[in-house]
């Protein structure tokens, strides 16, 4: 004797959408970024991995966001890429 076919019950399920909200912008003055860099007794010119290490983002990200053009006027290209401490972190909180 055959079995009947089994089914299976499927029960329906719901996609959750994730919401994104925006980074928030940060209000801080330049002349207060200068004092904290002041103190930090951090270099003149980054390599790419202190800058990344800096801001919490791998030097892979870091990078790629040169070659788009976020950080213009930070930047040393070169072997090694370097970056100008205070126009970086500048450029990073204005972004």
């Amino acid at each position: 004797m055959l079995s009947p076919a089994l089914t299976i019950p499927t029960t329906p399920t719901v996609r959750i959408a994730r919401s994104h909200s925006p980074k928030p912008k940060l209000n801080i003055p330049v002349r207060e970024i200068s004092e904290s860099l002041e103190r930090r007794d951090i270099p003149p010119l980054l390599t790419l991995q202190d800058a990344a290490g800096h801001v919490g983002l791998r030097p892979s990200t870091l990078k790629r966001h040169v070659s788009e053009g976020k950080y213009e006027g930070s930047v040393r290209h070169g072997r090694p890429l370097m970056f100008y401490s205070d126009r970086f972190f500048k450029t990073f909180l204005q972004s």
